[in-house]
């Protein structure tokens, strides 16, 4: 799956949601149960640990780039 993720991390929480996702797409060999767990995987509105974001490779194995808004909470795009 290709994908772009945007996420909100809450440093007091301790936790990330997923606030949306874009550039969705699959390869061609890719089922409807694949696409379908994909998503929900994916799904909007999400939150995770930090600690879950870390050890899974399916959140953090791709580039982030980290937007500082204030102390508490911050953007990030997967």
């Amino acid at each position: 799956m290709i994908v772009k993720i945007s996420w909100e991390m809450d440093t007091v929480a301790g936790t990330m949601t997923i606030l949306k996702t874009d550039y969705t797409g699959w390869p061609k060999n890719s089922t409807k149960a694949d696409i379908v767990a994909a998503l929900l995987f994916y799904r909007v509105g999400k939150t995770i640990s930090l600690k879950e974001f870390g050890e899974n490779e399916r959140y953090n194995s791709v580039m982030c780039t980290i937007v500082n808004l204030d102390h508490e909470k911050n953007v990030v795009n997967v």
